[in-house]
């Protein structure tokens, strides 16, 4: 797996061939005895009933069931889904390589979820966990992904991680796609040692401030903060901060442990040079 680069100079993700010698049929009618219709554009495509079978456990329950539609008619719809997503989805399914742009990464996981693909769900994975992005890819991509919700953990697990190495251009400047990712990927990077413990606070505040019903989480993630791991400076950042300010019990959390590092400070003047550390 590996970025290959377009005439528009845009990466895409190479999957490698699923393994599948049916690649020849692709663009061949010949024995086909079914037809894949996208709903968005009405175009149809003639397909194989035993290749799609052979990849999807959905296909082959539609087919071999007496009381499915398709069985009889040979006619799939597929909906919502982009054309080109669709074809993506066929070409791995015939042993075709794919090369998926980064902007369908997400729709081609939840296609492929939908159908039970699962061999191009863990291509995709690897793909993502092996290729290193840079923050305005995240940026586009961690949200559509996000909002597949649990069915695309392993996806936004590989995400996160990649994202950690991002974690400062995240929440300094890109705080409206941080407010549009799940629990997960906040959980995870703030328990990633790549991100501080201020970090991981600011992450916190700003994705709590999405939405009211997220402040039931706070409670589970204020007991994983440790405030005593923070600089005195950060700790004054934090208290000029507003989405952190907000936070249910946190402004006295903050206040106190100042306190402590003050009194710190005058008991013990010699004992170290930084006092409030």
């Amino acid at each position: 797996m590996a970025l290959a680069s377009t005439s528009k100079a845009q990466h895409v993700l190479v999957l490698p061939p699923s393994g599948s010698n049916m690649a020849l049929f692709y663009e061949c009618t010949d024995l086909s005895d079914c037809v894949i219709v996208t709903e968005r554009d009405g175009q149809a495509r003639s397909c194989h009933k035993v290749v799609l079978s052979a990849a999807s456990a959905v296909f082959r329950a539609m087919f071999v069931s007496s009381d499915m539609l398709e069985a009889s008619s040979g006619r799939v719809v597929i909906k919502e889904a982009e054309p080109e997503v669709v074809q993506l989805l066929l070409q791995h399914m015939y042993g075709l390589e794919v090369q998926v742009a980064v902007q369908q990464v997400a729709a081609l996981y939840q296609l492929a979820d939908q159908y039970q693909v699962q061999a191009l769900l863990q291509q995709l994975v690897d793909a993502v966990s092996a290729t290193p992005f840079q923050l305005e890819t995240l940026v586009q991509l961690m949200p559509k992904a996000a909002a597949l919700g649990d069915t695309a953990t392993q996806l936004r697990t590989q995400l996160a991680q990649h994202a950690a190495s991002h974690i400062a251009d995240f929440v300094l400047k890109q705080p409206e796609c941080v407010k549009q990712w799940g629990l997960l990927e906040v959980q995870l990077l703030m328990q990633s040692p790549a991100v501080s413990a201020c970090q991981g606070l600011l992450l916190a505040a700003i994705w709590l401030a999405g939405g009211a019903e997220r402040l039931q989480h706070w409670s589970g993630m204020q007991q994983k903060v440790q405030l005593e791991l923070l600089q005195y400076e950060q700790l004054r950042y934090l208290q000029q901060q507003q989405d952190v300010l907000e936070l249910p019990g946190l402004a006295a959390a903050l206040f106190r442990e100042c306190i402590r590092r003050m009194d710190k400070a005058i008991r013990y003047p010699y004992v170290n040079t930084s006092v409030f550390n």
